[in-house]
């Protein structure tokens, strides 16, 4: 990857003020990526949003490093659960106009 696909990780901390190791803690709990770019520690910018959001709730909300990587993996439960609802519905409205079984 290019340079202009990573963010230094010090310049994202010092911007939202949090520490390196609350960004190191959420890279060991697997929920972004960290990896070294020209002998600095780095984020993918694709990761930013993700990022951002678990920044929010640790800075804004006062959540833990193990808070925010609970919520995490509820918000993912619900999102796999809201794509199986829709599959879901879109097997039923299937049915429901008369369709085979595939």
């Amino acid at each position: 990857m290019e340079n202009a696909d990573w963010i230094p990780a010090d310049d994202f901390c010092s911007y939202h003020q949090v520490s390196l190791a609350f960004v190191s803690e959420l890279a060991y709990a697997g929920l972004i990526e960290i990896t070294v770019v020209d002998q600095q520690q780095c984020i993918p910018v694709n990761q930013l949003r993700e990022l951002e959001r678990f920044t929010r709730l640790h800075a804004q909300l006062g959540i833990n490093e193990e808070g925010v990587e609970a919520i995490a993996h509820l918000l993912h439960q619900v999102d796999v659960l809201q794509k199986e609802v829709h599959q879901l519905r879109q097997q039923l409205n299937w049915y429901q106009q008369g369709g085979l079984p595939h």
